[in-house]
């Protein structure tokens, strides 16, 4: 798909389809305060006044997004005996789980019938409070990870389909990764909405969220418009779950809630990702929390499988330069830490960082294939055909992500960096090189190639986002807290959108983890509300 220029789309829109949400998980209850505890100065009547309405509808629950969290959501509502209405804002139901390859789960029947050893769950949630340095609720973690299991099970009864069981990528003995069909999430998504749809929950596509309703501090419902007509809808409901997805194109709430400027930020699914739950959540008193994006380096304005999009995700005998032309970190993080750590290192430079090679790395890479796997395209040992003429394509389209110099002082006035630091950069690190061991940031010797003989060649990475988590604060039953810890009745949150268990950035070594969380999250939400009518 091919990447456009950062166009945002502004602030309060309507709800996202939900991004990338999975299925769920029963589990135990109230960690926080009671429903009781409200507070009389938050969660405050903004939507007194009432909005004329076409249509008036009754219902026990209303879900807010039809990704993996909300169809989850959904499906045990129904199962449960409860009236359920599901607002979609696009068209079709599934949000983002076409571009998944699978889902966490430790103790499904697929592993059953694999025979695959399952690992006890404490070391699996151990791995995951270790990556935040036990910042996170340890029983929403055994709660989840408990859960998980079943979860798969509940997916596939409702039609995915689980080919293998791994420890894709990184997870080693935690052989829990249970992958779609082919590694793609399409087909089971479209299954698993086709059965939402046929579910007996009343399915309104094209009609998004618009509103919360409240009466006296307590959520009772929402107000939806339908876009084929702009008409509203009035939906009356004992329970609200906002399972809108991310905020994946909404790059200005992004930087405000993570601290980090990505200038040259694009979106490239096309989801209308704009946060709406999680701004609509802040309006009503939710605390905010912090968002952490997902997102992959790339090239602007080429197509995303093009063979400049893969050297901005990082090729290990590049250099990598901030926009002070100072090296910055190994080049070698994509292949070591991942694509979430790389994020957060691109995302903290704040500024246009280049990615250098020079001709013999260029046609080493035309010719013998690329050293690091890519999140995206290309894989270790693929041949980067038409490396050379992309450049030269963009170079002549006076693409200002692309730089191009014959000489070292040329490379650096095309970046528009500083000659003699870039140049004494340069050095340090061709020293370096020379020596065979890169004191400075530790990158592998097989991976020191010293960059004397031009022409040079420079892509500037961009950040892709393809989803954020966090942003909506929840407590162990799903319940929307305010920032003095109490909760908002009525009101609920689930998928991405409420998921704050990996803080700053998104563990990949226990693969399928956000799937996983999405549809726990959904289905618990609803069992809560169950408990609670």
């Amino acid at each position: 798909m091919e990447l456009t220029r950062r166009n945002f789309l502004a602030g309060s829109a309507m709800t996202v389809a939900a991004g990338m949400l999975a299925a769920t998980g029963c589990s135990p209850q109230n960690d926080s305060k009671n429903e009781s505890e409200t507070s009389d100065d938050t969660a405050k009547d903004v939507s007194n006044h009432t909005m004329e309405a076409a249509e008036t509808i009754d219902c026990d629950l209303v879900v807010c997004g039809s990704g993996i969290s909300g169809m989850s959501a959904t499906l045990e509502g129904v199962s449960l005996g409860m009236d359920v209405v599901l607002l979609e804002k696009l068209e079709n139901l599934g949000g983002t789980l076409f571009g998944t390859e699978g889902i966490m789960g430790v103790g499904s029947k697929v592993q059953e019938e694999m025979n695959i050893e399952v690992p006890s769950l404490w070391p699996v949630i151990q791995s995951e409070l270790e990556w935040t340095n036990w910042r996170t609720d340890p029983l929403i973690w055994q709660d989840f990870i408990a859960a998980s299991g079943d979860d798969v099970n509940f997916l596939i009864d409702n039609g995915a389909i689980v080919a293998n069981v791994s420890g894709f990528p990184k997870a080693g003995s935690f052989q829990c990764f249970h992958e779609w069909e082919n590694r793609s999430g399409s087909h089971s998504s479209a299954l698993l909405a086709e059965t939402t749809m046929n579910c007996g929950a009343r399915v309104y596509t094209n009609t998004p969220m618009t509103e919360l309703k409240v009466e006296n501090g307590k959520v009772t419902g929402v107000y939806a418009t339908r876009r084929d007509d702009d008409s509203i809808l009035e939906i009356n409901a004992k329970a609200v779950l906002i399972a809108s997805g991310s905020a994946a194109d909404n790059f200005d709430l992004i930087e405000q809630r993570s601290g980090m400027v990505f200038p040259n930020a694009v979106s490239n699914f096309g989801m209308e990702w704009t946060g709406d739950g999680i701004i609509l959540a802040a309006k009503y008193g939710a605390k905010e929390m912090p968002i952490i994006p997902r997102c992959t380096p790339g090239a602007a304005d080429v197509p995303s499988n093009s063979p400049l999009s893969q050297l901005a995700r990082i090729e290990p005998m590049s250099l990598l330069i901030n926009p002070e032309g100072l090296r910055y970190a190994p080049e070698t993080i994509i292949r070591n830490y991942g694509q979430p750590v790389l994020v957060n290192v691109l995302g903290g430079q704040q500024g246009k960082t280049w990615t250098i090679i020079d001709e013999a790395t260029l046609n080493a890479l035309e010719s013998e294939g690329a050293n690091a796997v890519s999140t995206v395209g290309y894989r270790t040992g693929d041949n980067i055909d038409g490396l050379k003429a992309a450049f030269e394509e963009q170079i002549d389209a006076g693409n200002d992500f692309i730089a191009y110099g014959e000489t070292l002082d040329e490379l650096a006035e095309a970046m528009k960096v500083d000659v003699k630091t870039f140049k004494d950069t340069v050095d340090r690190y061709n020293e370096l090189c020379e020596q065979g061991e890169d004191v400075d940031f530790g990158k592998e010797a097989e991976y020191l190639h010293a960059l004397e003989n031009g022409p040079f060649y420079a892509v500037s990475p961009i950040m892709n986002f393809f989803g954020t988590l966090g942003g909506i604060a929840v407590d162990r039953s799903m319940r929307v807290l305010r920032a003095d810890g109490t909760t908002i009745e009525g009101l609920y949150a689930s998928g991405v959108c409420a998921c704050d268990l990996w803080k700053e950035t998104y563990n990949v070594t226990v693969s399928g983890g956000q799937n996983a969380y999405c549809c726990y999250s959904g289905r618990h939400a609803a069992q809560i509300v169950k408990e609670s009518l």
